[in-house]
This record gives C-alpha cells, sequence and structure tokens, in this order.
C-alpha cells in the first residue's frame, strides 16, 4: 500500500526531445488536438475532454553494450492512464512500452503493451481498456515483436518512477503540451 498520491507514467524507449510530438500524433489519432495556451482559469473538463502530459528523461535502458534513451511521459489523467498507453503503443505497434499507475492508497499495477494492447501485467487492475483480462505475469509462449528496449522488471519500474513521477496538473508549467479532444467546447 502507499499512503502517497495518485500518478501514472508511460515509459518509452524515446529521448525526451522527441517524445512528446510521437504522443501528439498518437492522440491525433483519437480525436485531439494540442491546444497552445493555458486552460481558462476555473474550467472543469470532462471526461476524457482534456489530455495533458510532459516527457521526464530516464536513466538510458542498457542491454549489453547496447544503452537505450528512455523516457517517463507523465499524464494528467491518472485513471485512463492505461487507455492512452494502448493509443501510443496502437501507434507504434512494433515498441514495447510498459505503463505504470499507482492510486493512492493502492500498490502500483504495470502493464507491458505492445501493438496497442497490454499483454500482461503485474498487479491488480480491472482492465478497463480492453475487452478481456490481461494476464498476470509474462506467458512463456508470449513473443514481442522486437526485443524490448525499456524496463520491464516491475520493482525496477516502480523504484525509478516512484521517485520521479509527481501529479501533474499544469503540463505547460513544466514545458509539457496539453491536447483538447473533438467534442470540446473550447476547440
Amino acid at each position: 500500500m502507499n499512503d502517497g498520491p495518485s500518478i501514472a507514467a508511460l515509459i518509452a524507449p524515446w529521448d525526451a526531445a522527441s517524445a512528446l510530438a510521437h504522443v501528439g500524433r498518437a492522440v491525433l489519432a483519437r480525436g485531439y488536438a494540442q491546444r497552445a495556451g493555458a486552460m481558462p482559469s476555473g474550467y472543469t473538463a470532462g471526461v476524457g475532454e482534456y489530455l495533458g502530459a510532459i516527457a521526464l528523461p530516464l536513466p538510458a535502458f542498457e542491454r549489453g553494450r547496447d544503452r537505450q534513451p528512455n523516457v517517463a511521459l507523465v499524464t494528467t489523467d491518472v485513471a485512463r492512464a492505461f487507455a492512452f498507453a494502448t493509443w501510443v503503443s496502437a501507434a507504434f505497434p512494433d515498441e514495447t512500452f510498459v505503463a505504470w499507475r499507482r492510486f493512492s492508497g493502492f500498490a502500483p499495477c504495470m502493464k507491458v503493451l505492445w501493438g496497442g494492447k497490454p499483454r500482461w501485467k503485474d498487479g491488480e487492475d480491472p482492465d478497463h481498456e480492453v475487452g478481456f483480462v490481461v494476464p498476470i505475469g509474462a506467458p512463456a509462449e508470449l513473443r514481442a515483436p522486437a526485443e524490448a528496449r525499456v524496463p520491464l522488471d516491475p520493482k525496477k519500474v516502480a523504484a525509478l518512477l516512484g521517485a520521479i513521477v509527481k501529479p501533474l496538473k499544469d503540463p505547460l508549467a513544466h514545458h509539457g503540451v496539453h491536447w483538447l479532444h473533438a467534442t470540446s467546447p473550447l476547440r
């Protein structure tokens, strides 16, 4: 159990400079468009209307002599973090991603995704982002399209993200971006 704030992030095999552009492509396909300025003061967005993100550089993922830049994409929508992860994964189907979320008072849950779907998880979650129950632990027969370029060990992921991810209210204040859905009255 963890009494800290609710937080979520997606680990991607990119550098921080390109990560938000890649995510922009993914959310554009879901009906979102980037918003240049701040949200109106006091405006409360509806569910799925608003999405913000920042990119936090992570230590490089090392496999043998290879070093791969990694980034934590922290989203404003902790409740829908796994849905956000499926969108990014669908836009880049040959990459392996790790989505991680911790609700205040609960243990974290981590999901490993590729091809737009979570393939396995560590922790409890009802899997609302997909129409099936995601298996706990990596099934032996499951093969990713390419070798993972992100960490897959749940304890390492929790230690890495738990130390740097904070609740995100204003992505622009942290050099991030935000998007509004096509149904938003602000568009």
